[in-house]
């Protein structure tokens, strides 16, 4: 999130000394809020594939089978 924050453009923009603190912190928290927007978006869309039943299915016998047979080795 930093580095997307470090590299937004109009945020950039708006920290220079023609503007106050208050109207910087304002655009920063905007940019924050679209940020974090974007990564429960991001992070939902994750969710609803991995939750598609075929998919859920792979992916647990396959992290079972990994996970059994480290234990097993030990």
């Amino acid at each position: 999130m930093q580095a997307k924050i470090e590299a937004h453009e109009e945020l950039r923009t708006v920290m220079n000394s023609d503007n106050t603190e208050a109207n910087i912190r304002y655009k920063f928290e905007k940019v924050m809020d679209e940020i974090l927007l974007d990564f429960v978006n991001t992070k939902l869309e994750l969710y609803k594939k991995l939750s598609d039943a075929q998919i859920n299915t792979v992916l647990k016998k396959r992290w079972f089978e990994d996970y059994y047979r480290q234990r097993r080795a030990v």
